[in-house]
């Protein structure tokens, strides 16, 4: 099959030019990349990078199990203590009530310099 974009074309370009060949057989002809502001990519050059990328990806797979996990558990611990966050503000106001109540009793007992003594 005789290819329909050839050199001729492309004979004093003064722009650069990306050509994509998506054609099976190629549609441009072979050698036009070695003019001067041409860059050819074809489809044996993008199922190359395809492959490449695929392999990077699944070279990066135990990373990204390990960050996935990572953040799983901290999600976890999150939702955990969401789920103990009432009992917890309950626990801090109850104990809230008790320094209270016990400081209004003692109140009584202490001169007014222990009284405006802070508490540590």
């Amino acid at each position: 099959m005789e290819p329909t974009v050839y050199s001729k074309h492309f004979k004093g370009l003064e722009n650069n030019m990306l050509l994509l060949d998506l054609s099976v057989p190629r549609n441009i002809e072979p050698g036009i990349e070695k003019l001067n502001g041409v860059e050819l990519i074809d489809m044996d050059q993008l199922n190359n990078i395809q492959d490449e990328t695929l392999a990077i990806r699944r070279k990066n797979i135990p990373k990204a199990r390990t960050i996935i996990n990572l953040h799983k558990n901290e999600f976890y611990d999150w939702v955990l203590m969401r789920d103990l966050s009432p009992v917890i503000q309950a626990l801090h106001e109850k104990l809230h009530r008790y320094r209270t109540d016990e400081l209004e009793q003692q109140k009584f007992r202490l001169s007014d310099e222990e009284i405006k003594r802070p508490i540590n």
